[in-house]
Protein backbone atom coordinates (compact mmCIF):
# COMPACT_ATOMS: atom_id res chain seq x y z
CA UNK A 1 0.00 0.00 0.00
CA UNK A 2 1.62 3.39 -0.91
CA UNK A 3 -1.56 5.80 -0.77
CA UNK A 4 -1.19 8.22 1.78
CA UNK A 5 -4.21 7.95 3.33
CA UNK A 6 -3.97 4.42 3.79
CA UNK A 7 -0.04 4.69 4.76
CA UNK A 8 -1.00 7.00 7.68
CA UNK A 9 -4.21 5.61 8.59
CA UNK A 10 -2.10 2.39 8.98
CA UNK A 11 -1.65 1.76 12.80
CA UNK A 12 -5.62 2.17 13.00
CA UNK A 13 -6.05 -0.39 9.53
CA UNK A 14 -3.74 -2.51 11.86
CA UNK A 15 -5.52 -2.81 14.89
CA UNK A 16 -8.18 -3.65 13.21
CA UNK A 17 -7.14 -6.40 11.30
CA UNK A 18 -5.22 -7.94 14.39
CA UNK A 19 -8.62 -8.08 16.02
CA UNK A 20 -9.82 -9.88 13.68
CA UNK A 21 -6.77 -12.05 12.89
CA UNK A 22 -6.33 -10.97 9.27
CA UNK A 23 -2.94 -10.50 7.88
CA UNK A 24 -1.71 -7.00 6.18
CA UNK A 25 0.31 -7.03 3.60
CA UNK A 26 2.61 -3.68 2.89
CA UNK A 27 4.35 -2.59 0.30
CA UNK A 28 7.82 -1.41 2.05
CA UNK A 29 9.93 -2.57 4.94
CA UNK A 30 8.63 0.33 7.07
CA UNK A 31 5.25 -1.43 7.17
CA UNK A 32 5.99 -4.79 8.18
CA UNK A 33 8.08 -3.16 10.99
CA UNK A 34 5.35 -1.85 12.27
CA UNK A 35 3.21 -4.94 12.16
CA UNK A 36 2.09 -5.57 8.48
CA UNK A 37 3.18 -9.81 7.84
CA UNK A 38 5.16 -8.58 5.27
CA UNK A 39 5.78 -7.12 1.65
CA UNK A 40 7.33 -7.76 -1.70
CA UNK A 41 8.52 -4.39 -2.20
CA UNK A 42 11.07 -1.81 -4.02
CA UNK A 43 14.64 -0.50 -1.85
CA UNK A 44 14.63 2.94 -1.91
CA UNK A 45 18.13 3.44 -1.53
CA UNK A 46 18.52 1.02 -4.93
CA UNK A 47 16.04 3.31 -6.49
CA UNK A 48 17.57 6.19 -5.61
CA UNK A 49 21.09 4.78 -6.79
CA UNK A 50 19.38 4.30 -10.45
CA UNK A 51 17.05 7.91 -10.18
CA UNK A 52 20.53 9.70 -9.74
CA UNK A 53 22.57 7.98 -12.83
CA UNK A 54 19.36 9.04 -14.81
CA UNK A 55 19.62 12.83 -13.99
CA UNK A 56 23.27 12.25 -13.71
CA UNK A 57 23.00 11.69 -17.56
CA UNK A 58 20.37 15.05 -17.92
CA UNK A 59 22.87 16.89 -15.73
CA UNK A 60 25.94 15.80 -17.84
CA UNK A 61 24.33 16.79 -20.87
CA UNK A 62 24.06 13.09 -22.26
CA UNK A 63 20.72 12.68 -22.12
CA UNK A 64 17.68 14.92 -22.50
CA UNK A 65 15.08 13.82 -19.92
CA UNK A 66 12.19 13.81 -22.23
CA UNK A 67 13.98 11.03 -24.44
CA UNK A 68 14.86 8.75 -22.20
CA UNK A 69 13.19 5.69 -21.65
CA UNK A 70 10.97 4.47 -18.57
CA UNK A 71 13.21 2.44 -16.30
CA UNK A 72 12.08 -0.43 -13.77
CA UNK A 73 12.64 -2.90 -11.05
CA UNK A 74 11.71 -6.57 -12.45
CA UNK A 75 12.13 -7.62 -8.62
CA UNK A 76 11.22 -6.78 -5.54
CA UNK A 77 12.29 -7.99 -2.24
CA UNK A 78 10.45 -9.90 -0.03
CA UNK A 79 10.46 -9.06 4.08
CA UNK A 80 8.40 -10.63 6.60
CA UNK A 81 7.90 -10.22 10.30
CA UNK A 82 7.61 -13.57 12.03
CA UNK A 83 6.27 -11.98 15.03
CA UNK A 84 2.93 -10.68 13.52
CA UNK A 85 2.69 -14.13 11.94
CA UNK A 86 2.66 -15.75 15.39
CA UNK A 87 0.30 -13.41 16.76
CA UNK A 88 -2.04 -14.36 13.67
CA UNK A 89 -1.34 -17.97 13.87
CA UNK A 90 0.30 -18.23 10.17
CA UNK A 91 3.03 -19.97 9.92
CA UNK A 92 5.71 -18.84 7.10
CA UNK A 93 7.03 -21.92 5.07
CA UNK A 94 10.56 -22.02 5.18
CA UNK A 95 10.98 -21.70 1.74
CA UNK A 96 9.74 -18.06 1.65
CA UNK A 97 12.14 -17.73 4.89
CA UNK A 98 14.83 -18.35 2.63
CA UNK A 99 13.81 -16.01 0.16
CA UNK A 100 13.63 -13.17 2.80
CA UNK A 101 16.04 -10.26 2.44
CA UNK A 102 14.94 -8.76 6.25
CA UNK A 103 13.19 -10.65 8.97
CA UNK A 104 11.73 -8.74 11.80
CA UNK A 105 10.80 -10.35 14.83
CA UNK A 106 9.29 -7.50 16.45
CA UNK A 107 6.51 -4.87 16.26
CA UNK A 108 7.64 -1.58 16.29
CA UNK A 109 5.58 1.57 17.64
CA UNK A 110 4.46 3.27 14.63
CA UNK A 111 6.65 6.87 14.13
CA UNK A 112 9.52 4.74 16.72
CA UNK A 113 12.72 6.65 17.24
CA UNK A 114 15.30 4.98 15.19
Amino acid sequence: MTDNTVVSNLPTILDKANKAKKPVFGSEIEQVKIGCIGCVGIDFVKLGNQTGKMAAKVLKGEAKAKDMPFETFDSGEIVINTKVASDLGIEISNGVKEQASQTFDKIEQSGENK
